[in-house]
């Protein structure tokens, strides 16, 4: 029963120093990632971090951000290993205010448009 059970399981470990992606949890971790409608074209892994600690066989700390408001530890399965030397484009985690909401700021109005319905 073992032999088949371990068919399906990746052994991944970590070194200290390494960069991972980290995966969250869509529905449970909703204060880091911005609230879309359809989650399914949200980026799965975020940014690579840097491996800071091993806890156990199967825990590593990460290097985040102070704003995050997200626990340092995470499962191996939560991380994925960096391939190559270049470091891909970064999807930022977003800034937190005191209440847990994101914090988002409009760029610019680009237009204003007014409309006449009815004699209105």
């Amino acid at each position: 029963m073992r032999q088949q059970g371990d068919k399906c399981c990746s052994k991944r470990s970590f070194n200290v120093g390494e960069w991972v992606f980290l995966w969250l949890q869509p529905y449970k971790q909703m204060s880091v990632k911005q609230a879309k409608k359809d989650n399914k074209l949200s980026p799965k892994y975020y940014c690579p971090y840097k491996v800071l600690q091993k806890i156990r066989t199967m825990e590593y700390e990460l290097e985040l951000l102070a704003s995050s408001r997200v626990h340092l530890i995470f499962h191996v399965s939560s991380l994925k290993k960096v391939i190559g030397n270049k470091l891909p484009f970064q999807t930022i985690l977003y800034e937190l205010d005191e209440e847990g909401k994101i914090m988002m700021e409009p760029e610019s109005v680009m237009k204003i448009r007014t409309a006449q319905l009815r004699n209105r």
